[in-house]
Protein backbone atom coordinates (compact mmCIF):
# COMPACT_ATOMS: atom_id res chain seq x y z
CA UNK A 1 0.00 0.00 0.00
CA UNK A 2 1.37 3.36 -1.24
CA UNK A 3 -0.77 6.39 -0.12
CA UNK A 4 -0.52 9.95 -0.38
CA UNK A 5 -2.12 11.92 2.71
CA UNK A 6 -3.05 15.58 1.62
CA UNK A 7 -3.87 18.46 3.80
CA UNK A 8 -3.46 22.20 4.62
CA UNK A 9 -1.32 23.81 7.19
CA UNK A 10 -3.04 23.16 10.35
CA UNK A 11 -4.55 19.47 9.99
CA UNK A 12 -2.71 17.05 11.61
CA UNK A 13 -1.58 14.96 9.42
CA UNK A 14 0.97 12.91 11.55
CA UNK A 15 -1.26 13.13 14.23
CA UNK A 16 -3.81 11.25 12.41
CA UNK A 17 -1.32 8.81 10.71
CA UNK A 18 -0.21 7.72 14.92
CA UNK A 19 -4.23 7.75 15.73
CA UNK A 20 -4.83 5.10 12.66
CA UNK A 21 -1.45 3.32 13.35
CA UNK A 22 -2.53 2.57 16.67
CA UNK A 23 -5.87 1.32 15.82
CA UNK A 24 -4.41 -1.12 13.24
CA UNK A 25 -2.31 -2.73 15.78
CA UNK A 26 -5.95 -3.48 17.51
CA UNK A 27 -7.22 -5.12 13.76
CA UNK A 28 -4.54 -6.65 12.15
CA UNK A 29 -0.83 -7.17 14.56
CA UNK A 30 0.71 -7.71 11.43
CA UNK A 31 0.18 -4.61 9.19
CA UNK A 32 2.69 -2.26 9.91
CA UNK A 33 2.40 1.47 8.78
CA UNK A 34 4.98 3.75 7.81
CA UNK A 35 4.97 7.57 8.06
CA UNK A 36 6.88 9.96 6.17
CA UNK A 37 6.15 13.91 6.86
CA UNK A 38 7.39 15.24 3.19
CA UNK A 39 8.48 18.78 3.92
CA UNK A 40 10.04 18.30 7.73
CA UNK A 41 11.59 14.82 6.19
CA UNK A 42 12.42 15.92 3.15
CA UNK A 43 11.99 19.52 2.09
CA UNK A 44 13.96 20.64 5.47
CA UNK A 45 17.44 18.66 4.78
CA UNK A 46 17.30 20.99 1.47
CA UNK A 47 17.35 23.97 3.49
CA UNK A 48 20.29 23.30 5.56
CA UNK A 49 20.54 25.57 8.92
CA UNK A 50 17.49 27.53 7.37
CA UNK A 51 13.84 27.05 8.30
CA UNK A 52 11.05 25.26 6.65
CA UNK A 53 9.04 28.64 7.02
CA UNK A 54 12.01 29.90 4.35
CA UNK A 55 10.24 27.29 1.69
CA UNK A 56 6.74 28.59 2.14
CA UNK A 57 7.89 32.27 2.15
CA UNK A 58 10.21 31.77 -1.25
CA UNK A 59 9.92 34.74 -3.57
CA UNK A 60 11.92 32.55 -6.17
CA UNK A 61 9.47 30.26 -7.37
CA UNK A 62 11.91 28.62 -9.95
CA UNK A 63 14.09 27.94 -6.73
CA UNK A 64 10.90 26.49 -4.75
CA UNK A 65 10.07 24.16 -7.29
CA UNK A 66 13.51 22.91 -7.81
CA UNK A 67 13.72 22.47 -3.54
CA UNK A 68 10.48 20.59 -4.22
CA UNK A 69 11.75 18.64 -6.64
CA UNK A 70 15.09 17.60 -5.10
CA UNK A 71 13.00 16.38 -2.07
CA UNK A 72 10.41 14.05 -4.22
CA UNK A 73 13.11 13.17 -5.88
CA UNK A 74 15.12 11.43 -2.57
CA UNK A 75 11.38 10.27 -1.49
CA UNK A 76 11.40 8.23 -4.40
CA UNK A 77 15.03 6.92 -3.35
CA UNK A 78 13.95 5.60 -0.56
CA UNK A 79 10.63 4.32 -1.23
CA UNK A 80 12.67 2.32 -4.05
CA UNK A 81 14.54 0.84 -0.98
CA UNK A 82 11.74 -0.17 1.38
CA UNK A 83 10.27 -2.13 -1.61
CA UNK A 84 6.58 -2.49 -2.33
CA UNK A 85 5.72 -4.72 0.48
CA UNK A 86 5.99 -1.65 3.14
CA UNK A 87 3.10 0.05 3.77
CA UNK A 88 3.77 3.70 3.40
CA UNK A 89 1.45 6.80 3.85
CA UNK A 90 2.97 10.51 3.18
CA UNK A 91 1.88 13.23 4.67
CA UNK A 92 2.05 16.41 2.38
CA UNK A 93 0.74 19.98 1.53
CA UNK A 94 -0.36 19.88 -2.08
CA UNK A 95 -0.97 24.07 -1.38
CA UNK A 96 1.18 26.64 0.09
CA UNK A 97 -0.44 28.77 2.18
CA UNK A 98 0.84 32.39 3.19
CA UNK A 99 -0.61 35.28 4.27
CA UNK A 100 0.88 37.68 1.73
CA UNK A 101 0.78 35.40 -1.27
CA UNK A 102 -2.32 33.44 -0.63
CA UNK A 103 -2.39 30.23 -2.14
CA UNK A 104 0.11 28.70 -4.55
CA UNK A 105 1.68 25.55 -4.95
CA UNK A 106 5.19 23.30 -5.90
CA UNK A 107 3.72 20.08 -6.71
CA UNK A 108 5.13 18.54 -10.23
CA UNK A 109 2.35 16.39 -11.65
CA UNK A 110 5.00 15.37 -14.39
CA UNK A 111 6.74 13.26 -11.61
CA UNK A 112 4.42 12.54 -8.68
CA UNK A 113 2.89 9.63 -10.49
CA UNK A 114 6.50 8.22 -9.89
CA UNK A 115 5.51 7.34 -6.10
CA UNK A 116 2.63 4.81 -7.71
CA UNK A 117 0.14 6.01 -5.12
CA UNK A 118 -2.91 3.30 -4.52
CA UNK A 119 -4.74 5.76 -2.30
CA UNK A 120 -5.06 9.29 -2.19
CA UNK A 121 -6.91 10.78 0.80
CA UNK A 122 -7.21 14.30 1.39
CA UNK A 123 -7.69 15.27 5.22
CA UNK A 124 -10.04 18.07 6.36
CA UNK A 125 -10.89 19.31 9.56
CA UNK A 126 -13.33 22.50 10.94
CA UNK A 127 -12.13 25.01 9.64
CA UNK A 128 -11.85 27.40 12.94
CA UNK A 129 -9.88 24.38 14.56
CA UNK A 130 -7.00 24.93 11.59
CA UNK A 131 -7.14 28.56 12.16
CA UNK A 132 -6.83 28.02 16.07
CA UNK A 133 -3.88 25.88 15.24
CA UNK A 134 -2.03 28.24 12.65
CA UNK A 135 -2.40 31.13 14.80
CA UNK A 136 -1.37 29.33 18.12
CA UNK A 137 1.48 28.25 16.70
CA UNK A 138 2.96 31.31 15.24
CA UNK A 139 1.65 33.14 18.71
CA UNK A 140 3.13 36.40 18.18
CA UNK A 141 5.96 35.78 15.47
CA UNK A 142 3.47 37.15 12.82
CA UNK A 143 6.16 36.30 10.05
CA UNK A 144 5.88 32.64 11.07
CA UNK A 145 2.63 32.76 8.76
CA UNK A 146 -0.90 33.37 10.32
CA UNK A 147 -3.27 32.54 7.20
CA UNK A 148 -6.73 34.20 7.15
CA UNK A 149 -9.44 32.71 7.35
CA UNK A 150 -9.98 32.96 3.65
CA UNK A 151 -6.38 32.43 3.21
CA UNK A 152 -7.32 28.59 4.80
CA UNK A 153 -10.44 28.31 3.23
CA UNK A 154 -8.71 28.64 -0.64
CA UNK A 155 -6.18 26.07 0.27
CA UNK A 156 -8.47 23.71 1.41
CA UNK A 157 -10.49 23.76 -2.46
CA UNK A 158 -6.95 23.94 -4.07
CA UNK A 159 -6.08 20.89 -1.85
CA UNK A 160 -8.78 19.04 -3.24
CA UNK A 161 -8.10 20.20 -6.51
CA UNK A 162 -4.61 19.00 -6.90
CA UNK A 163 -5.65 15.85 -5.03
CA UNK A 164 -7.77 15.25 -8.26
CA UNK A 165 -5.25 15.99 -10.68
CA UNK A 166 -2.88 13.99 -8.92
CA UNK A 167 -4.96 11.17 -9.18
CA UNK A 168 -5.64 11.59 -12.69
CA UNK A 169 -2.02 11.57 -13.49
CA UNK A 170 -1.03 8.29 -11.38
CA UNK A 171 -0.55 5.23 -13.34
CA UNK A 172 -2.46 3.13 -10.81
CA UNK A 173 -5.33 5.05 -11.28
CA UNK A 174 -5.73 5.03 -7.04
CA UNK A 175 -9.24 5.84 -4.58
CA UNK A 176 -9.23 9.20 -4.34
CA UNK A 177 -10.77 10.15 -0.96
CA UNK A 178 -12.46 13.11 1.11
CA UNK A 179 -11.89 12.19 4.67
CA UNK A 180 -12.89 14.20 7.89
CA UNK A 181 -10.38 14.20 10.68
CA UNK A 182 -13.26 13.92 13.30
CA UNK A 183 -14.38 10.36 11.58
CA UNK A 184 -12.99 7.38 13.64
CA UNK A 185 -10.02 5.72 12.93
CA UNK A 186 -11.29 2.83 11.28
CA UNK A 187 -12.36 4.73 8.77
CA UNK A 188 -9.21 5.40 7.18
CA UNK A 189 -8.43 2.01 7.61
CA UNK A 190 -10.83 0.50 5.49
CA UNK A 191 -10.27 3.08 2.81
CA UNK A 192 -6.55 1.88 2.58
CA UNK A 193 -6.66 -1.89 3.67
CA UNK A 194 -10.24 -3.20 1.97
CA UNK A 195 -10.00 -3.69 -1.72
CA UNK A 196 -12.08 -1.52 -3.81
CA UNK A 197 -14.09 -3.83 -5.19
CA UNK A 198 -15.28 -5.11 -1.95
CA UNK A 199 -15.37 -1.91 0.33
CA UNK A 200 -19.04 -0.68 0.91
CA UNK A 201 -19.05 3.48 1.20
CA UNK A 202 -21.69 4.79 2.80
CA UNK A 203 -22.70 8.70 2.96
CA UNK A 204 -25.32 9.74 6.17
CA UNK A 205 -28.23 11.86 5.17
CA UNK A 206 -29.97 13.73 7.71
CA UNK A 207 -31.36 16.92 8.58
CA UNK A 208 -29.33 18.88 10.91
CA UNK A 209 -30.18 22.47 10.92
CA UNK A 210 -33.72 21.74 12.06
CA UNK A 211 -32.83 19.71 15.12
CA UNK A 212 -30.98 22.67 16.26
CA UNK A 213 -33.28 25.15 15.64
CA UNK A 214 -36.41 22.78 17.68
CA UNK A 215 -33.39 23.19 20.55
CA UNK A 216 -33.57 26.64 19.81
CA UNK A 217 -36.92 27.14 20.16
CA UNK A 218 -37.84 27.64 16.68
CA UNK A 219 -39.26 26.31 13.55
CA UNK A 220 -39.77 27.14 9.95
CA UNK A 221 -43.13 28.50 9.51
CA UNK A 222 -45.22 29.21 5.60
CA UNK A 223 -44.07 33.15 6.57
CA UNK A 224 -41.09 32.97 8.80
CA UNK A 225 -39.66 31.62 12.33
CA UNK A 226 -42.46 30.16 14.91
CA UNK A 227 -41.76 29.93 18.36
CA UNK A 228 -42.07 26.90 19.62
CA UNK A 229 -41.42 25.30 23.06
CA UNK A 230 -37.80 24.06 22.59
CA UNK A 231 -36.71 20.59 22.69
CA UNK A 232 -33.96 18.21 22.05
CA UNK A 233 -36.14 15.53 21.00
CA UNK A 234 -35.07 15.39 16.89
CA UNK A 235 -31.08 16.04 18.11
CA UNK A 236 -31.73 12.86 20.65
CA UNK A 237 -33.03 10.68 17.74
CA UNK A 238 -30.13 12.27 15.42
CA UNK A 239 -28.04 10.94 17.68
CA UNK A 240 -29.55 7.43 18.43
CA UNK A 241 -29.63 6.54 14.18
CA UNK A 242 -26.32 7.61 14.20
CA UNK A 243 -25.32 5.41 17.64
CA UNK A 244 -27.17 2.64 15.99
CA UNK A 245 -24.96 3.08 12.29
CA UNK A 246 -21.93 3.14 14.29
CA UNK A 247 -23.02 0.09 16.38
CA UNK A 248 -23.56 -1.93 13.52
CA UNK A 249 -20.58 -1.25 11.43
CA UNK A 250 -17.90 -2.06 13.90
CA UNK A 251 -19.11 -5.33 13.66
CA UNK A 252 -19.35 -4.85 9.16
CA UNK A 253 -15.37 -4.85 8.17
CA UNK A 254 -16.40 -4.46 4.66
CA UNK A 255 -18.51 -1.00 5.63
CA UNK A 256 -17.03 2.47 5.12
CA UNK A 257 -19.48 5.48 6.95
CA UNK A 258 -18.84 9.10 5.90
CA UNK A 259 -21.11 11.50 8.41
CA UNK A 260 -21.38 15.11 7.39
CA UNK A 261 -21.11 15.78 11.36
CA UNK A 262 -17.47 15.03 11.00
CA UNK A 263 -17.34 18.25 9.86
CA UNK A 264 -19.61 21.17 11.65
CA UNK A 265 -18.93 24.66 10.49
CA UNK A 266 -22.30 26.62 10.05
CA UNK A 267 -22.32 27.60 14.17
CA UNK A 268 -19.50 28.80 13.08
CA UNK A 269 -20.94 31.56 11.31
CA UNK A 270 -24.18 32.76 13.02
CA UNK A 271 -22.90 35.69 14.40
CA UNK A 272 -25.10 35.34 17.83
CA UNK A 273 -22.42 32.57 18.51
CA UNK A 274 -19.97 35.43 18.64
CA UNK A 275 -18.51 37.21 21.71
CA UNK A 276 -16.96 40.60 20.99
CA UNK A 277 -14.03 41.42 22.87
CA UNK A 278 -10.11 41.95 22.95
CA UNK A 279 -8.22 39.79 21.12
CA UNK A 280 -6.08 37.91 24.27
CA UNK A 281 -3.11 36.92 22.55
CA UNK A 282 -2.00 40.05 20.39
CA UNK A 283 -1.95 43.77 21.66
CA UNK A 284 -1.96 45.56 19.05
CA UNK A 285 -3.05 48.70 21.32
CA UNK A 286 0.35 48.21 22.57
CA UNK A 287 2.13 48.68 19.44
CA UNK A 288 0.62 52.08 18.47
CA UNK A 289 -2.61 51.04 16.19
CA UNK A 290 -6.03 50.73 16.89
CA UNK A 291 -6.73 47.21 17.88
CA UNK A 292 -9.78 45.37 15.98
CA UNK A 293 -12.68 43.90 16.94
CA UNK A 294 -12.42 39.86 17.58
CA UNK A 295 -15.02 37.15 18.09
CA UNK A 296 -15.26 33.98 20.13
CA UNK A 297 -16.11 30.92 19.16
CA UNK A 298 -16.78 28.23 21.61
CA UNK A 299 -16.42 24.97 19.28
CA UNK A 300 -17.45 22.45 22.88
CA UNK A 301 -20.16 24.37 23.41
CA UNK A 302 -21.91 25.00 20.17
CA UNK A 303 -20.13 22.24 17.50
CA UNK A 304 -22.59 18.90 17.50
CA UNK A 305 -20.74 16.51 19.38
CA UNK A 306 -19.05 13.20 17.95
CA UNK A 307 -18.79 11.41 21.29
CA UNK A 308 -22.56 11.33 21.49
CA UNK A 309 -23.09 8.57 18.88
CA UNK A 310 -18.72 7.84 18.15
CA UNK A 311 -18.89 7.14 22.28
CA UNK A 312 -15.33 5.94 22.82
CA UNK A 313 -14.05 5.39 19.60
CA UNK A 314 -9.95 6.49 18.59
CA UNK A 315 -10.92 9.82 16.49
CA UNK A 316 -8.39 10.75 13.45
CA UNK A 317 -8.63 14.46 15.47
CA UNK A 318 -6.46 13.70 18.67
CA UNK A 319 -7.73 16.84 20.38
CA UNK A 320 -11.19 16.22 20.15
CA UNK A 321 -12.75 19.65 19.93
CA UNK A 322 -10.50 21.98 21.28
CA UNK A 323 -10.65 25.63 23.24
CA UNK A 324 -12.47 28.57 22.65
CA UNK A 325 -11.24 30.15 18.90
CA UNK A 326 -10.81 33.86 18.55
CA UNK A 327 -10.54 35.66 14.99
CA UNK A 328 -10.72 39.01 13.95
CA UNK A 329 -14.42 40.16 13.02
CA UNK A 330 -13.21 41.37 9.50
CA UNK A 331 -11.99 37.80 9.00
CA UNK A 332 -15.04 36.17 9.65
CA UNK A 333 -17.55 38.57 7.85
CA UNK A 334 -15.25 37.98 4.39
CA UNK A 335 -15.19 34.06 4.94
CA UNK A 336 -18.79 33.48 6.14
CA UNK A 337 -19.99 33.24 2.82
CA UNK A 338 -17.18 30.57 1.65
CA UNK A 339 -17.94 28.58 4.39
CA UNK A 340 -21.58 28.18 4.13
CA UNK A 341 -21.11 27.49 -0.06
CA UNK A 342 -18.40 24.83 1.46
CA UNK A 343 -20.72 23.25 3.11
CA UNK A 344 -23.07 21.89 0.11
CA UNK A 345 -20.37 21.64 -2.04
CA UNK A 346 -18.41 19.15 0.30
CA UNK A 347 -21.41 17.12 0.81
CA UNK A 348 -21.87 16.83 -2.57
CA UNK A 349 -18.72 15.37 -3.37
CA UNK A 350 -19.26 13.21 -0.39
CA UNK A 351 -22.40 11.80 -1.78
CA UNK A 352 -20.79 11.45 -4.86
CA UNK A 353 -17.62 8.98 -3.46
CA UNK A 354 -20.22 7.22 -1.81
CA UNK A 355 -21.71 3.33 -3.05
CA UNK A 356 -24.59 4.20 -1.80
CA UNK A 357 -26.93 6.69 0.71
CA UNK A 358 -28.71 5.79 3.89
CA UNK A 359 -31.40 8.72 4.84
CA UNK A 360 -33.20 9.42 7.81
CA UNK A 361 -35.75 11.74 8.54
CA UNK A 362 -36.03 13.49 5.08
CA UNK A 363 -38.69 15.03 6.48
CA UNK A 364 -39.16 17.00 9.55
CA UNK A 365 -41.97 18.86 11.49
CA UNK A 366 -44.00 18.59 7.97
CA UNK A 367 -41.32 19.88 5.39
CA UNK A 368 -38.56 18.44 3.57
CA UNK A 369 -35.00 20.32 4.10
CA UNK A 370 -33.24 21.11 0.87
CA UNK A 371 -30.09 19.72 1.66
CA UNK A 372 -31.20 16.25 2.23
CA UNK A 373 -33.86 16.24 -0.53
CA UNK A 374 -31.14 17.43 -3.23
CA UNK A 375 -28.93 14.83 -2.23
CA UNK A 376 -31.21 11.92 -2.15
CA UNK A 377 -31.99 13.12 -6.05
CA UNK A 378 -27.64 14.00 -6.77
CA UNK A 379 -27.81 10.15 -5.67
CA UNK A 380 -30.47 9.20 -7.87
CA UNK A 381 -28.89 10.60 -11.16
CA UNK A 382 -25.40 9.30 -10.32
CA UNK A 383 -27.56 5.82 -10.07
CA UNK A 384 -26.39 5.30 -5.99
CA UNK A 385 -29.26 3.44 -3.91
CA UNK A 386 -30.45 5.16 -1.80
CA UNK A 387 -31.87 3.86 1.66
CA UNK A 388 -34.21 5.49 3.36
CA UNK A 389 -36.01 5.94 7.37
CA UNK A 390 -39.02 7.72 8.01
CA UNK A 391 -40.46 8.63 11.21
CA UNK A 392 -43.98 9.19 11.16
CA UNK A 393 -44.38 11.42 13.84
CA UNK A 394 -42.08 13.58 11.85
CA UNK A 395 -44.27 13.28 8.73
CA UNK A 396 -48.01 13.09 9.11
CA UNK A 397 -48.86 14.17 5.81
CA UNK A 398 -46.40 10.88 4.07
CA UNK A 399 -44.55 13.64 1.93
CA UNK A 400 -41.85 11.12 1.65
CA UNK A 401 -43.74 8.15 1.05
CA UNK A 402 -45.71 10.53 -1.89
CA UNK A 403 -42.00 11.78 -3.11
CA UNK A 404 -40.42 8.66 -3.22
CA UNK A 405 -42.45 5.51 -3.85
CA UNK A 406 -44.05 4.43 -6.86
CA UNK A 407 -47.36 5.57 -7.36
CA UNK A 408 -49.96 4.05 -10.24
CA UNK A 409 -51.13 5.91 -13.09
CA UNK A 410 -49.97 6.63 -16.68
CA UNK A 411 -46.84 8.73 -15.57
CA UNK A 412 -45.43 6.54 -13.49
CA UNK A 413 -43.02 7.13 -10.51
CA UNK A 414 -40.53 10.27 -11.04
CA UNK A 415 -37.46 9.96 -12.66
CA UNK A 416 -34.82 8.33 -10.94
CA UNK A 417 -36.73 7.51 -7.88
CA UNK A 418 -36.56 3.94 -8.24
CA UNK A 419 -32.95 4.11 -6.65
CA UNK A 420 -34.59 5.28 -3.17
CA UNK A 421 -36.49 2.48 -1.32
CA UNK A 422 -38.24 3.09 2.01
CA UNK A 423 -37.62 1.24 5.22
CA UNK A 424 -39.68 0.14 8.09
CA UNK A 425 -36.19 1.32 10.49
CA UNK A 426 -33.29 2.74 10.79
CA UNK A 427 -31.75 -0.48 10.99
CA UNK A 428 -32.71 -2.32 8.10
CA UNK A 429 -32.11 1.00 6.34
CA UNK A 430 -28.27 0.99 7.08
CA UNK A 431 -27.77 -3.35 7.07
CA UNK A 432 -29.83 -3.03 3.14
CA UNK A 433 -26.62 -0.62 2.67
CA UNK A 434 -23.91 -3.09 3.81
CA UNK A 435 -25.92 -5.73 2.23
CA UNK A 436 -25.55 -4.08 -1.52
Amino acid sequence: MRALLFGTTGVEKAAAAEQLRRYARTQDSRWELRYWDFEHEFIQPTLGRGRLAEHFDQNDRAAQRSRWLTAWRELLRRADEEGPEVNLLVGMHASLIRPIYGVTSTLDLRVIGEFGATHIVTLMDDIYSVYRRTSSRAGLQRHVGVPSLTNLLEGRRTELLLADLVADHSPRTPTNWLVAARHPARLLYRLLVTPPSRLKAIYLSFPISEPRRMARGVMRGPSGPVAIVPTQEAIDEVNSFLSTVTRIEREEPLAAVFCPLTIDELPFTSLENFYKGPHALVSDREAGVDAPTYVAFDPPSERWRVEDFYGEDLLLASDRDGPEVEVPEFDMKEARGQIQSDVGRRDYRLVKQADSLVVFNPVMNGRMPRGVHNEIVYASRLHKPVQVFQDRNYDPLDITRAAYEPTPGQMGAAPDTDWVVLHATPESAFRAAVNL
